[in-house]
């Protein structure tokens, strides 16, 4: 039993990274038009791309957030995007604490 514990904590460490799910500016844009309203979307049209963008981090990351603290017995949101980046929050979470630690040590 030692053994097959140790294999699998082994096999858990060896492949956290490939749970991080990856979202590209263009899907992450679309996400978040989707979610404004219609007066909203006219008003973020007049933005350039980059500030989009960083109102749809802060509004992603403001889901997923409240998506993994919910208690259990809390119903589920329906968004996908939302669902997988949760899911993959914690090894994400994971990698960048692990290279803020390799960057304090490092200098």
């Amino acid at each position: 039993m030692l053994l097959i514990g140790v294999r699998y904590i082994g096999s858990q460490w060896a492949t956290w990274y490939q749970k991080v799910e990856l979202v590209k500016d263009a899907q992450l844009k679309e996400w978040y038009l989707s979610k404004v309203g219609a007066q909203s979307r006219t008003a973020l049209e007049d933005l350039s791309d980059p500030a989009v963008l960083k109102l749809a981090r802060q509004a992603l990351l403001r889901d997923v957030v409240d998506e993994t603290q919910k208690m259990p017995f809390k119903k589920r949101t329906k968004d996908t995007l939302v669902q997988k980046l949760a899911g993959s929050y914690q090894a994400t979470e994971f990698l960048m604490v692990s290279q803020l630690w390799l960057i304090l040590i490092v200098f």
